[in-house]
């Protein structure tokens, strides 16, 4: 749905305007927006660490970074739906689901949806991503039909444990090839 606001004719009143029309309120607030003052004060100290590191590999393991992955779910099911619609940096298709279509996807046994959560020295950087993935018509073909990844992780190589992860599990589904697009 798309709101286009009647703006008065003087533009000293558009602030205004836009404010009471409520068009940038969010509809709902995640457990993860709550922490995101902290998450970006957390990052400045990340940054200062890795100016001061002599390479990538130590800065990462000064780091202790923990990546935890789950089946997509119904208590995430906000956090997730957010990250799909917000997320366009690391966002391979850009496809939009809404609440109900990711809901949708949860218990689909050929369905393998995923969200993952990174913690390090430094703090929980909370829901970081997500990746839906279906079968193809062969079914030993699984296409990566959504996969996100919050900016605030890129540069940590979280995607490539997010792909062995993926690669893993799906195997276990049976899948002997993985398709990506973008």
């Amino acid at each position: 749905e798309v709101a286009v606001p009647e703006l008065p004719g003087d533009p000293a009143l558009y602030a205004g305007c836009l404010a009471d029309g409520g068009y940038f309120e969010a509809l709902s607030i995640t457990a993860d927006d709550l922490e995101r003052t902290r998450q970006y004060q957390a990052n400045l100290q990340r940054e200062t660490l890795r100016a001061g590191a002599t390479d990538l590999n130590s800065y990462l393991a000064s780091l202790q970074m923990h990546l935890w992955a789950k089946p997509l779910d119904r208590v995430n099911l906000k956090r997730v739906t957010q990250l799909i619609n917000k997320t366009n940096q690391f966002n391979l298709t850009t496809r939009r689901y809404s609440e109900a279509e990711v809901e949708a996807f949860i218990g689909q046994t050929d369905v393998l949806g995923l969200h993952f959560r990174l913690t390090d020295s430094l703090g929980d950087n909370g829901i970081i991503s997500a990746i839906i993935v279906k079968p193809d018509s062969d079914a030993k073909r699984m296409i990566i039909d959504t996969w996100l990844m919050s900016c605030r992780v890129l540069g940590r190589q979280v995607e490539n444990a997010c792909l062995n992860i993926l690669a893993a599990k799906a195997k276990g589904l049976g899948a002997t090839e993985i398709v990506g697009e973008y």
